[in-house]
């Protein structure tokens, strides 16, 4: 599974969690953009005025979207599974 946390102004935490969420990603200068979607698992408030902190999770990731995030990490990435 994937995760993402980020931060977001929104005064109610509980009305965010089981909302779908998108975060779109452009790692190389807008040459290329990653859309991620997946519902809000988890809100929780932090100590600015109306700002949550919210963890999105992905499901499942597919070998290509697996071998895709090891490149953008610089992980070591595994061709025989790749």
């Amino acid at each position: 599974m994937l995760g993402l946390t980020i931060y977001v102004q929104h005064p109610s935490p509980t009305a965010m969690i089981g909302r779908h969420g998108i975060v779109e990603v452009s790692p190389f200068d807008d040459s290329v953009i990653f859309r991620l979607e997946g519902p809000i698992c988890e809100a929780l408030p932090v100590r600015a005025e109306e700002t949550i902190r919210v963890g999105i999770a992905f499901g499942r990731v597919s070998a290509t979207e697996r071998y895709m995030i090891d490149v953008l990490t610089w992980t070591q990435v595994d061709l025989k599974t790749a």
